[in-house]
């Protein structure tokens, strides 16, 4: 894996050797531009590691969490996140959160199982 940063986004690509190639990488968006929210996460994939192309709804996660006591959070910073892979296949995400108030925690997060 490798993460690099942008003027416009921050970026991870995932190989299967560190100097790739690259087939998926998560970015982060810094304007709407991509996803339509700035601060959202989207996806893409290349064939080649040059050309990279997203889907026709490319959010992977935004900033708006809804936590396990039902309350609704716009996060100002959800940030870093790490993949968790259990038997070949990811199954969590880890992220370092800030709320509106200014705390500062890590959360993690199932990922949907979509086989």
């Amino acid at each position: 894996m490798s993460a690099w940063v942008t003027n416009s986004e921050i970026v991870l690509a995932v190989a299967d050797k560190p100097e790739g190639p690259f087939y998926h990488m998560l970015a982060k968006c810094m304007n709407e531009a991509i996803t339509g929210e700035s601060g959202a996460e989207f996806l893409a994939s290349s064939e080649d590691g040059l050309v990279w192309k997203t889907s026709e709804n490319p959010i992977a996660y935004n900033r708006n969490i809804k936590f396990s006591n039902g309350e609704n959070v716009n996060l100002p910073k959800l940030e870093r996140p790490q993949v968790l892979i259990q038997n070949g296949q990811p199954s969590h995400v880890y992220f370092v959160c800030r709320n509106p108030e200014g705390q500062i925690f890590n959360m993690v997060r199932p990922l949907r199982n979509n086989q």
